[in-house]
């Protein structure tokens, strides 16, 4: 019953970000990660409980044949009639080995999709941070751009707006204005494709 929850969160979550292009999965990717670890552990324990009940049900049938001192026929022995005991464990030992094959590829599809979305999560939160990180280098240059008009204000004050140091200090701040813009437009961007 909890597993079909779970599974169900799963699937929801999934196609909530299949329709919205990922839009949302910042938010759904914890909760679809933790249930795809709890759906993992889940089939885990149910593999493991099917090995066991193969070890158990192969201890049962040493038990048997330590135990059964029967000797077999002759005409057994020529035929190869297998006894009745050793046609069940074999068609147990058969039946619990398909079904924990079946339960391994379940473990399997259930790891892959929890490392995938892992993956996936890594990638939004390192894209976050670099987008981060360069709305901060922005902010930085916009200071320092603050800072460089005001003194650039103040030398034209004192000296005039035609003195060559003044001109040469405007070009490089044309120059400055048009990298803090490019900055800023690099970082739109990259908000724009998260």
């Amino acid at each position: 019953m909890a597993v079909a929850k779970w599974e169900s969160m799963v699937d929801i979550s999934n196609r909530l970000n299949a329709a919205t292009s990922n839009e949302f999965a910042a938010q759904l990717l914890p909760f679809i990660i933790f249930a795809q670890g709890t759906l993992h552990g889940e089939a885990a324990k149910r593999t493991s409980e099917k090995r066991k009940a193969l070890e158990v049900r192969v201890q049962q049938f040493e038990n048997w044949k330590l135990t059964s001192k029967k000797k077999r026929s002759r005409q057994a022995m020529l035929t190869g009639e297998i006894p009745p005991e050793e046609q069940e464990f074999n068609r147990d030992k058969q039946q619990l080995e398909k079904e924990i094959f079946r339960l391994d590829v379940i473990e399997n599809v259930l790891l892959s999709d929890k490392r995938e979305s892992d993956s996936l999560l890594e990638n939004i939160k390192r894209d976050a941070n670099n987008c981060v990180e360069s709305l901060k280098l922005c902010r930085k240059l916009y200071h320092q751009y603050g800072i460089d008009t005001q003194n650039l204000l103040a030398d034209e004050k004192r000296k005039g707006k035609s003195h060559f140091e003044i001109r040469s200090k405007r070009k490089g701040h044309k120059v400055f204005t048009t990298m803090v813009i490019g900055n800023y437009k690099k970082c739109i961007e990259q908000l724009r494709k998260r």
